[in-house]
């Protein structure tokens, strides 16, 4: 599939995931009740209530934006020969990216679920795990695509054919001024 369409495809499914998570209703607990005291505080939110009905769409949109940021990187690719050598590795960054997200999202629901005490809770490096995996691993596969980016340039975004190029088309309008 061209880049293109998988870039508005992902656009339609982010957009329909968007309305979904908007029209969800709220659930009952969601918001929490008044605080005895203080009037502007409410107390007992439930984040269990609050997030549930929506995880789903939630993956789906973060797995649509992330498919669409792949789509997006394709598209200066101008022969389809370099796109797929560069289709690869941006696959395997997208993978990845969606075993973080899917971690991120499990383990948020595990901490929301589970017994709340202290004891309990997993920490990583001085951040509960959903927001160690955010911190440690969003970053992570970020630099593996930053990786693929500079190493790969020559070969794939601007090669010595493109520079010889580049260098006759400006030697060619340099007589012309």
């Amino acid at each position: 599939m061209k880049p293109i369409n998988t870039l508005l495809y992902s656009l339609l499914v982010a957009i329909a995931c968007v309305l979904w998570i908007v029209f969800t209703p709220e659930p009952i607990g969601a918001t929490g009740s008044p605080h005895p005291d203080v009037p502007s505080m409410r107390v007992a939110v439930d984040g269990e209530a609050r997030y549930t009905p929506i995880s789903a769409p939630i993956l789906i949109l973060q797995t649509a934006t992330l498919t669409a940021m792949a789509s997006l990187l394709l598209l200066p690719f101008k022969t389809p020969l370099r796109q797929h050598g560069m289709r690869r590795r941006l696959m395997l960054v997208l993978g990845l990216s969606v075993i973080v997200w899917l971690a991120i999202n499990m383990s948020y629901e595990r901490f929301l679920t589970g017994p709340q005490e202290m004891e309990n809770l997993n920490f990583i490096a001085g951040f509960p795990l959903p927001s160690a995996l955010a911190v440690y691993a969003v970053w992570g596969v970020g630099l593996l695509l930053t990786f693929f980016y500079v190493f790969g340039f020559n070969r794939f975004i601007y090669t010595n054919e493109d520079r010889e190029g580049f260098e006759a088309l400006l030697r060619e309008h340099e007589g012309e001024s």
